[in-house]
C-alpha cells in the first residue's frame, strides 16, 4: 500500500481522473491487502468531485465487502457523497450502520439533509446529538437553512407559524455564527442587536458568543460574560460551562477554568477537552497527563483536539514526559482519527527528536510518504545575508507590540500580547531580557500556548 497510496494521491492532486481509477484497479489486482482507509477515502473524494454515482456505489460495495464500513473515516465521505448526489436514503443507511459516529459525521449528515430539503429530519438528528454531547449547531443554523427558506418563498410554498418562528431563531443564530469569523466587531454587534430586538437569549446563543470572545483572550470580556451568565440563570447549561472554561483557558486563567470544571454536575468530552486545551496553552504538561488519565477513567473518548493538546505538551522542550504509554496512545489515536492531517505527524516528530529516537523519526517520515505526503518546496525561504536577518528579527510583531506597550502603558502594569503565529526563539529570548531590564511582567499568547516572563 506504500506506493499505491502515493500514486493515487498524486494523480488526484494533479486532476488525472483516469489515472487514479487505473491505479486503483491495478492496486486491487495486486492484492486486497493493499487496500486501507486512506485509499478508500481518496477514491470517495474523487467520486464526489466527479459526480460518478456508479463508481461511488462500487466503492461502497468494496467498503462493506472488505470490512471498512465501521470506520468513521470512511463513513463520513460516504454520507457526504450520497447526500450531495441527492441520494438521501442511501446517506441515511450508511449513517445508521456506523456505530461510533464523530461530530464530523453528524454535521455531514445534517448538512446533507438540509441541502436536500429534509429539515425536520435534520432538526431531529440535531436534538439527538444534543443529548449525547454539547456540540455546535453551526450547520443547522448556517446558510443551508436560510437558502432553504428563501427557495420555499420563491416557490410560493405555504409558511406555517412555526416556520416563521424557526426562521427568526435561525436568522439570529446565523448572524451569531458568521460573526465568529470577525469576533472583534461582528459578534458584539450581533449579540447587542439580538437583545434589542427581543430575541430570547438561550444557552446556545450565549455559548457561541462566549466562544467568539474567547479568541480575543480578553480579561475584561471574560468577567463581563461571567456576570451575564450568572444574571441570565443559564450557568447550569453544559454549553455555557464549556464556553466559559474555553474562555478562561485561552486567557491563561487555568485556576478559574479548573474551578468552573469542578463545579459542573455533569461533564462531557467537550468539557474535558476545553480544560486540557487551556492547560496545554499554559504549558502545564503534568496537569494535562493527569486530566487525560482521569478522562479515560471516566470512560469518555477523547477526540483529535484532546490528543493534539496532550501531544503538544509532550513535545515542548524541557517538558517531554517520561510516560511512554500516554504519549504512544495519544499519538496512535490521533493518527487513527486524522491520518491525512499533518498535526499528529509534526507533534510526534517533535517528541521523537526531543527524546533522540532518530530511528523512530525516520520510520514516521517514511509513513508520511506512504500516506501520500509530497513535500511542498514553495514555502522554503530564500537565503539572505546575516545583517539582513538581524534587521528582519527586529520587526517581528510581538517585539513591536511590546515596544508600544512600554511606551504607552503606565509603568508597572503587565503587558499582554496576543498573536496568531508561534513565537520564535529569538523573540522568546529577547522578551526575557526586556522583562528583566524593565521590571515588567510580559504575557505573550501565540497560536500554541502562553509565554509568561516575570521576575
Amino acid at each position: 500500500s506504500v506506493s499505491w497510496n502515493s500514486f493515487i494521491s498524486g494523480y488526484l492532486r494533479n486532476g488525472s481522473v483516469m489515472e487514479v481509477v487505473k491505479a486503483y484497479s491495478l492496486m486491487l489486482k495486486d492484492g486486497i491487502y493493499n487496500l486501507n482507509r486512506i485509499t478508500l477515502s481518496t477514491m470517495l473524494m474523487l467520486v464526489l468531485s466527479q459526480g460518478c454515482v456508479g463508481l461511488g456505489r462500487q466503492i461502497h460495495g468494496q467498503v462493506v465487502k472488505f470490512g471498512f464500513g465501521a470506520y468513521v473515516f470512511v463513513g463520513s465521505p460516504l454520507v457526504d457523497m450520497y447526500a450531495k448526489m441527492g441520494l438521501v436514503s442511501e446517506a441515511k443507511q450508511v449513517f445508521d450502520e456506523v456505530q461510533e459516529r464523530s461530530m464530523l459525521m453528524f454535521n455531514t449528515m445534517i448538512t446533507g439533509l438540509l441541502s436536500c430539503g429534509v429539515v425536520e429530519d435534520s432538526k431531529r438528528l440535531l436534538h439527538d446529538m444534543k443529548e449525547r454531547v454539547s456540540i455546535s449547531w453551526t450547520k443547522w443554523n448556517g446558510g443551508e437553512v436560510i437558502d432553504l427558506f428563501r427557495d420555499m418563498a420563491l416557490e410560493g410554498m405555504a409558511m406555517k407559524q412555526y416556520t416563521f418562528g424557526n426562521g427568526k431563531q435561525v436568522h439570529a443564530s446565523t448572524i451569531r455564527n458568521e460573526y465568529n469569523h470577525n469576533v472583534i466587531v461582528g459578534s458584539a454587534l450581533g449579540f447587542c442587536d439580538m437583545q434589542k430586538n427581543g430575541i430570547e437569549l438561550d444557552h446556545f446563543t450565549l455559548g457561541s458568543v462566549i466562544n467568539s470572545h474567547a479568541n480575543l483572550a480578553s480579561l475584561e470580556e471574560g468577567a463581563q460574560f461571567y456576570c451575564r451568565v450568572l444574571v441570565s440563570g443559564l450557568i447550569y447549561f453544559i454549553t455555557v460551562y464549556n464556553a466559559l472554561i474555553t474562555l478562561y483557558g485561552k486567557r491563561g486563567s487555568t485556576e478559574d477554568s479548573n474551578q468552573l470544571f469542578n463545579e459542573m454536575n455533569f461533564r462531557d468530552e467537550v468539557s474535558w477537552t476545553a480544560l486540557i486545551s487551556g492547560y496545554a496553552q499554559s504549558g502545564k504538561a503534568h496537569e494535562i497527563v493527569d486530566l487525560f488519565e482521569r478522562m479515560l477513567a471516566q470512560g469518555l473518548k477523547p477526540d483529535a483536539v484532546t490528543f493534539i493538546a496532550v501531544l503538544s505538551a509532550c513535545s515542548r522542550p524541557g517538558l517531554v514526559l517520561s510516560n511512554e504509554e500516554i504519549r504512544k496512545l495519544a499519538a496512535e489515536s490521533l493518527l487513527e482519527l486524522e491520518p491525512q492531517k499533518p498535526a499528529g505527524y509534526i507533534l510526534l516528530s517533535s517528541i521523537y527528536a526531543a527524546k533522540g529516537k532518530w530511528s523512530d523519526l525516520e520510520k514516521l517520515n517514511q509513513k508520511m510518504i506512504e500516506e501520500g505526503y509530497v513535500p511542498d518546496a514553495s514555502s522554503v525561504l530564500h537565503d539572505v545575508k546575516d545583517l539582513e536577518k538581524i534587521k528582519m528579527l527586529n520587526h517581528h510583531s510581538e517585539k513591536l507590540a511590546i515596544a508600544f506597550g512600554l511606551l504607552f502603558d503606565p509603568r508597572g502594569l503587565p503587558i499582554r500580547v496576543v498573536k496568531n503565529l508561534r513565537v520564535c526563539g529569538d523573540c522568546r529570548n529577547a522578551t526575557k531580557y526586556i522583562s528583566k531590564i524593565t521590571q515588567r511582567e510580559i504575557l505573550v499568547r501565540d497560536a500554541v500556548r502562553f509565554h509568561l516572563f516575570k521576575d
